[in-house]
């Protein structure tokens, strides 16, 4: 007989899940290469601004975790750019 707890859904490795993610991201803006930086962020920044503004209670919260992830950026000295 399944229980409720037999039939729980495996445990999602986020860690692994994340590292893969931007392993995924790092490949697709190495191809977009010939865009240039400016183009491949502008493209990158409007689509996870948009995600977040769409799955954000309101256009306010959405922003503000825009915003909170902006300054956490800004933070991380080990971002490099190829200005």
């Amino acid at each position: 007989m399944n229980t409720k707890k037999d039939m729980a859904k495996p445990k999602i490795n986020e860690e692994k899940l994340y590292s893969e993610l931007n392993l995924e991201l790092l490949d697709a803006i190495e191809k977009a290469e010939p865009l240039g930086t400016p183009m491949i962020a502008h493209a990158g920044l409007s689509l996870f601004t948009q995600m977040a503004l769409d799955c954000a209670p309101s256009e306010i919260s959405g922003l503000g975790f825009v915003l909170d992830t902006i300054r956490d950026v800004r933070r991380d000295e080990g971002c490099e750019c190829d200005e």
